[in-house]
């Protein structure tokens, strides 16, 4: 009945399936119908009933969770989006982009004090060797309080691995920790002991695979932008971040810096293929989004990219970045009213007026109005 759009037999079929639940309430097929039905028919409170109810049969279905996500960000019920994201993370905490879109969701609300206060109650009941969320900790640190107070944390949680043990009794490792203070430090003008720091890691080749893989990596992008590129060919840093992919295949940056390896390369189709893949496993991070997005524009595949920008801002509405993309896309489609919209969203966000003030420009000119655009 979808396929063929008929949205009677569809009803009808609905209707099927909640008479057959009556006497077989546990079936999550029958309830996975009902919720489909709901949300083609916009009721979210009908799909929410029967989300909880289906998670009562299955509490480990992940798409429930995200279903039920999605319609708590279309209703714009932020408590009960927090809420969910909370649950998410404590049902799923091997996902580690559940930890960053909850962290994106309290920075887009300005609510920095809560996504400190949840990185460090996360941590502090983390087993040792569980870098993930200090990792998370020290970049939120980085961006909020600069490059000093994120190089204090790492100089302490590599003082603490240094005395730690993982649940098998080994070592913990610090190797996380240095790359990225090498990373930082080669960003704030001290490069040549970022390099050596990474360099000597490297040389003594003692540690996890997948992290020496990282610092080869971090490496060769130092060298790089040193100046120094060692005759790092596109060929041989793709073949260095297939490693690197191959051990880790949930690394965002990795799939970014492949995309960029095959632009330079002119493997266009391979560029948008790892865009998509980072944007994607990114949990729609903004960054991921906007790289993507940008590919498919320029290749005027305006409602794909109209649909990533979307679903990222259902993460995190007030993204500035992520709204200005969104109104120029719908400039160069010509949509005006909705291109209008961002604008007076974007003003509803403080210190926005003067970016809200050149989309207003730019769409007026694009649409001909140039004594309104002067």
């Amino acid at each position: 009945a979808v396929e063929a759009e008929d949205a009677e037999a569809r009803q009808d079929a609905a209707q099927s399936a909640a008479d057959a639940l009556a006497d077989d309430p546990d079936n999550l097929g029958l309830r996975q119908i009902l919720i489909d039905n709901a949300l083609r028919n916009n009721d979210s409170d009908v799909a929410l009933e029967q989300i909880a109810a289906a998670l009562e049969i299955d509490p480990d279905n992940r798409s429930l969770y995200d279903a039920r996500l999605t319609i708590l960000a279309e209703n714009g019920d932020v408590e009960a989006i927090e809420s969910q994201l909370l649950d998410m993370v404590t049902q799923f905490p091997a996902d580690g982009t559940l930890t960053a879109t909850l962290l994106r969701f309290y920075v887009s609300r300005g609510e920095l004090d809560a996504a400190e206060a949840f990185l460090r109650d996360r941590i502090a009941v983390s087993a040792p060797g569980d870098n993930d969320l200090r990792m998370a900790l020290v970049q939120f640190v980085l961006q909020r309080d600069g490059a000093e107070a994120a190089l204090d944390e790492l100089d302490t949680f590599i003082e603490t691995a240094a005395a730690e043990t993982s649940e098998d009794g080994s070592p913990t490792d610090a190797i996380v920790f240095r790359i990225l203070r090498a990373g930082i430090r080669f960003d704030t003008g001290a490069r040549a002991e970022a390099i050596a720091e990474l360099q000597g890691l490297i040389d003594a080749d003692e540690g996890p695979r997948a992290e020496l893989n990282d610092a080869r990596v971090a490496l060769a992008r130092m060298l790089a932008g040193d100046g120094n590129p060692v005759g790092d060919r596109p060929d041989a840093a793709s073949a260095r971040l297939r490693t690197a992919l191959e051990e880790a295949p949930d690394d965002v940056a990795a799939m970014t810096l492949m995309a960029r390896a095959h632009e330079r390369n002119g493997s266009r189709d391979l560029m948008r293929d790892f865009l998509a893949l980072a944007y994607e496993t990114s949990g729609f991070a903004p960054d991921e989004t906007l790289r993507y997005v940008r590919i498919l524009t320029s290749e005027e595949r305006y409602l794909p990219a109209e649909e990533a920008l979307i679903a990222a801002l259902r993460i995190a509405p007030d993204t500035p970045a992520l709204l200005e993309e969104l109104g120029r896309l719908y400039i160069s489609m010509e949509d005006w009213p909705r291109a209008e919209h961002v604008e007076n969203t974007l003003r509803r966000i403080e210190g926005m007026g003067r970016l809200a003030d050149d989309l207003r420009v730019q769409r007026l000119a694009a649409s001909g109005d140039m004594d309104a655009a002067n």
